[in-house]
């Protein structure tokens, strides 16, 4: 009996093992395939497939966003969509801009998408563009919703196809030198450009990838990361994570207004895109209180499982630690602390 034991034990522990590794595999050959290719002068190509060409599974009807933040109209940026089963092409029909049904389920399906930057400078924090230079993918605004939806447990592999010689930088899983395992596309930032400096973070703290001329130096803004984020991780009991990211690019656009900014933490990203200050003291004062404030929203909200629209709670919040945290770095005055509050 005691044998018997022993052995039905094996036994079970091989079955587990044996469901535990057909699930990981299944997790991994379920992952749809995204491929995004940039090109300069704002077109974005997107290819999305099955795993397995036989095995249509992308929905019927396809809907993109339409906004995001202040941005609105993302729908009509899409042209030339098409579907495709077994590598045959199926008939489509157009609903509205940005919305679409297929006569069946789909293996594939590709579009285009018009991604230059917006006449609105601050547009380019929220929404992805590509420029001459340098780029900001989001899937968020470049994936279907219903496809986004799909994906919470089997991920999405990303391939990013950038312009020769260009960087790519993300806090996603890499897979590869420019393909990325991605399981909420919704967070995801993809910066992709010729003349990235990205930096090597000290054991714990964001990676910071700077682009541009400006009239701080990429080390104070090092420094500036750092101590914002270490202070934070003091105040919270820990990080929320291991790999974060920083993020600082000009406006695509020409800017007349050098004052001029726009932020946006998704996920473990920063995203600061803003026009650069000739004044020294004051570029390296704004730029402490936009990675006060963002770095900030690593913790509330992206660290919290909310429901429901807590916007009025976590940016309050947000900016209350952050002009606390500016007094304690000795970069904002009490005086000044309260008279904000005020």
């Amino acid at each position: 009996m005691k044998r018997f034991r022993i052995i039905l034990s094996f036994a079970l522990a091989a079955l587990i093992f044996v469901l535990t590794a057909q699930g990981s595999v299944f997790a991994t050959d379920a992952a749809l395939r995204v491929r995004i290719t940039a090109e300069t002068g704002g077109k974005i190509d997107v290819r999305i497939e099955s795993p397995d060409a036989s095995r249509p599974i992308i929905p019927a009807r396809i809907q993109f966003r339409d906004e995001y933040a202040d941005v609105v109209g993302l729908r009509k940026r899409i042209t030339n969509f098409r579907a495709f089963k077994g590598g045959e092409s199926i008939a489509v029909e157009t609903i509205a801009p940005g919305e679409y049904r297929i006569n069946s389920l789909a293996s594939a399906i590709s579009y285009s998408i018009r991604a230059e930057a917006s006449a609105t400078i601050t547009d380019s924090a929220h929404v992805s563009w590509v420029g001459r230079d340098n780029g900001l993918l989001f899937p968020a605004d470049l994936l279907p919703l219903d496809l986004v939806a799909e994906v919470a447990n089997s991920g999405v592999i990303i391939e990013v196809v950038a312009p020769a010689n260009w960087k790519i930088v993300s806090t996603e899983k890499p897979i590869g030198s420019d393909r990325f395992q991605v399981f909420r596309p919704d967070d995801a930032v993809f910066l992709i450009g010729k003349n990235l400096r990205p930096s090597v973070s000290a054991p714990k703290m964001p990676g910071m990838t700077i682009d541009g001329v400006w009239a701080f130096t990429d080390a104070e803004a090092r420094q500036m990361t750092d101590s914002i984020f270490s202070l934070y991780t003091g105040i919270y009991g820990s990080a929320p994570g291991d790999v974060f990211q920083v993020m600082i690019v000009p406006f695509p656009q020409e800017n007349e207004n050098p004052d001029r900014w726009r932020a946006e933490t998704r996920g473990k990203t920063v995203v600061v895109v803003s026009g650069s200050s000739p004044h020294a003291t004051l570029a390296r004062q704004r730029l402490h209180e936009q990675l006060r404030h963002e770095i900030g929203h690593f913790w509330i909200p992206n660290a919290l499982s909310l429901s429901g629209s807590y916007d009025w709670f976590y940016e309050g919040f947000v900016t209350y630690q952050a002009l606390r945290t500016g007094v304690e770095l000795n970069q904002l005055r009490f005086d000044d602390f309260l008279n904000t509050l005020a």
